[in-house]
């Protein structure tokens, strides 16, 4: 069978949850041709994946311009002898109209995710298209249901065998400059709602009772107008309560995993959870490197 991933494009850095599952279940999959949306620059060697070079600019969060996804169009209405598309988008009915219109030329079994939860009060009838949809919570199932629509409950999470392998945390440390400090560590993005602030003013508190302790600010930047003024907000907070030595802000992390060994805390509180995964991957992370040093110390 040949299985079209539908999604932005799959390119480094992988600091987005749909993404970087996307990617993952392609590595997993066997007996099966598994297809990824990718730029010319990128390409990693599998014997089932095949990668089609569909986007020009990749690691777009915040959204395709008008001329990706005009390729992105053109790529569906092009006949294919693919099985299944299984789309991966943050559920809009402007995608689904528009991927109803590339289908009506290009007729496919289809599959779609819901990655991310929804605004308040908005409907999701109109945003679902697919023959079969898929949810990562009993939460969103439920959602779905009270619109009359059918959903099938596939937990999201992590590759552990990547997360659980030995490490010394220690080596991590010293890799971002941090040996024999306590590190607190929180891994989002900018946005107000997200949960930066409410790490940023918890700092005081507790460099009072742990003077030693280094908080990461490990942050995804899309260069918003909303994301720098909440930066500078934060930043200017920091250094009016002298905390500048006990903070890190970190833009870009090659290794994140290598990050999240570092860390002797990770802490993720966002307001809302609007436009996010239902489960935060940095957290299902951490948690499995936790289980393996618990396990480990344990024997």
């Amino acid at each position: 069978m040949k299985i079209l991933f539908v999604t932005r494009p799959i390119v480094p850095p992988w600091n987005e949850g749909s993404k970087n599952t996307v990617f993952e279940l392609a590595k997993k999959i066997r007996g099966h041709h598994v297809h990824l949306l990718t730029t010319k620059d990128f390409s990693y060697d599998a014997e089932n994946i095949v990668w089609e070079r569909v986007y020009t600019k990749g690691g777009l969060v915040s959204g395709l311009s008008f001329g990706q996804k005009l390729r992105l169009f053109l790529r569906l209405v092009k006949k294919d002898d693919i099985d299944i598309y299984h789309f991966f988008f943050k559920p809009t009915s402007l995608v689904a109209v528009a991927t109803k219109i590339a289908l009506k030329f290009n007729k496919k079994k289809t599959v779609q995710t819901v990655v991310s939860v929804p605004a308040e009060g908005e409907q999701l009838r109109k945003a679902i298209f697919a023959d079969t949809v898929v949810v990562g919570s009993q939460f969103m199932q439920k959602r779905l249901a009270e619109e009359g629509i059918e959903a099938k409950h596939i937990p999201f999470a992590v590759n552990t065998e990547e997360l659980t392998r030995p490490f010394d945390v220690s080596d991590a440390k010293k890799a971002f400059g941090m040996e024999a400090l306590a590190v607190i560590l929180f891994a989002g993005n900018l946005h107000p709602g997200r949960g930066i602030k409410i790490v940023a003013e918890s700092m005081e508190d507790v460099v009072k009772q742990f003077p030693e302790v280094k908080f990461i600010f490990a942050y995804r930047f899309w260069g918003t107008k909303l994301e720098k003024q909440n930066l500078e907000r934060i930043r200017t907070e920091i250094n009016e309560k002298n905390l500048t030595k006990n903070v890190m802000f970190l833009s870009t992390v090659g290794n994140m995993k290598q990050l999240i060994r570092a860390a002797d805390i990770v802490v993720f509180p966002p307001n809302s959870m609007v436009f996010k995964m239902d489960y935060p991957l940095i957290l299902l992370e951490a948690m499995a490197m936790a289980w393996l040093l618990l396990n480990s110390n344990n024997r």
